[in-house]
């Protein structure tokens, strides 16, 4: 390994997935893949090229990571190595559980490499190329970035003049959310304390009948349905993605009276920062209290302007405040058991060039629950859909019916029914 001179704090926030990764007992539940089919006649040793480039002009896919034998801290620096990259010279029978596999593979994230490459044919002139990436060094942000540049690497497109990051920028970046983060540990400390007292978690699935699988539902909300829940948020108030976040509450199973707390993917980001690859996420707890016989409506009219406060404390340290739930005798799992994200953005990226035409899906589901239950909302045209998964911490009818519950929470405040696909 060639690092450079000195090493570099990482954020809290990728200090905490470091220690998660290294102490979950699923292999490879970190890692997200970024896929661009290849269509077109193309030469092996050209797509290992496009790999390479791209890991050349991105700093975030050269980082490792590591202990600092003297403070005990997470700290990073810049490898100069060339990643791995998998080619495969013919198709392979049941081609996507070899790619789940593939993908699924763990990182050795204490000093190793951090990304490969999976480069595999499918058809004549069809060929699929797999970014896999640790969590560490990627956040949703990155998947349309990375697509982007992969795709255009392959096709020999120029990269926009405002695309490529520098060390330098990225080196900042993480200075200034580690600074940030730091401040937050004492500024808001007393907000954290007080807005999620340890006596006031509730777990709120059973654990009775869990199996291995990763199972997921998806909730489609038709443009119909989609613009109802729009219009919803609209009369109470708030934002599509606080309504759907009351929903997400408003379904688990809790006695009346009870709280429970939703861990919000939130960007640490600011907006001139978000042409940067890397990971740049923390959780923000959003903590409701439940009422017998409320409405969606009710609950986020009720807990909203205590999101909104949340929110702006986005940089506070999750896993600290984990500690301190488990430290005060609460049930820590119900902090960290409930995860929610939302995302705008577009559907596919394409380049064409070179021969070939490249094309990015961006709206993939994830191999692994990051949580014990993980509910994902992300926008498609004029849909909206969900992704609930349920890991192996759950029975497979605790997803189902959770599920279940959250389509008609959101039915509720659509004003018509959702679509709720099979299990898988």
């Amino acid at each position: 390994m060639a690092l450079i001179q000195g090493n570099e704090r990482a954020t809290l926030a990728q200090a905490a997935l470091y220690f998660a990764d290294e102490k979950t007992e699923a292999a490879g539940a970190f890692n997200l893949a970024v896929r661009v089919e290849v269509r077109g006649r193309i030469a092996a040793a050209d797509l290992a090229a496009a790999c390479r480039r791209l890991v050349a002009a991105t700093p975030a896919l050269q980082v490792r990571m590591g202990i600092d034998t003297w403070t005990g801290e997470i700290v990073y620096g810049f490898s100069d190595e060339e990643p791995e990259i998998e080619i495969l010279a013919e198709p392979v029978d049941e081609a996507e559980a070899f790619i789940a596999a593939r993908t699924m593979r763990p990182f050795e994230v204490d000093g190793g490499p951090l990304v490969r490459f999976l480069v595999l044919p499918v058809a004549p002139a069809h060929t699929v190329v797999i970014l896999i990436v640790h969590h560490l060094i990627y956040d949703w942000i990155s998947h349309r970035l990375l697509a982007e540049r992969l795709s255009g690497s392959i096709a020999g497109a120029a990269a926009a003049p405002d695309s490529p990051d520098t060390p330098d920028e990225y080196v900042r970046l993480v200075r200034r959310v580690r600074a940030a983060e730091e401040s937050a540990l004492t500024e808001d400390r007393d907000y954290w304390y007080d807005r999620i007292p340890p006596s006031a978690m509730v777990v709120p699935f059973p654990r009775e009948g869990a199996s291995d699988t990763v199972m997921r539902r998806i909730i489609t909300a038709d443009p119909t349905a989609a613009a109802g829940i729009g219009a919803c948020a609209g009369s109470a108030g708030v934002s599509v993605f606080k309504l759907v976040s009351a929903a997400v509450h408003h379904a688990l199973p809790v006695p009346d009276s009870g709280v429970t707390v939703l861990g919000g993917a939130a960007s640490q980001r600011l907006g001139a920062e978000s042409a940067i690859v890397g990971c740049f996420i923390n959780e923000v707890p959003l903590s409701a209290s439940r009422k017998a016989g409320e409405t969606v409506v009710d609950l986020v009219r009720r807990e909203h302007p205590g999101w909104s406060a949340d929110l702006r404390r986005r940089h506070y340290s999750f896993a600290e405040l984990a500690a301190h739930v488990r430290r005060g005798g609460g049930a820590v799992e119900a902090l960290n058991q409930v995860m929610i994200s939302y995302r705008r953005q577009q559907q596919s990226v394409e380049h064409a060039g070179a021969g070939v035409t490249c094309t990015a899906e961006l709206d993939v589901p994830n191999f692994a629950a990051k949580t014990p239950l993980s509910v994902r909302f992300f926008e498609d045209g004029a849909r909206l859909g969900c992704e609930v998964q349920w890991s192996g911490h759950l029975s497979a009818r605790s997803g189902e019916q959770y599920t279940d519950r959250l389509a008609e929470s959101l039915t509720q405040c659509a004003g018509t029914a959702v679509r709720i696909e099979e299990s898988s």
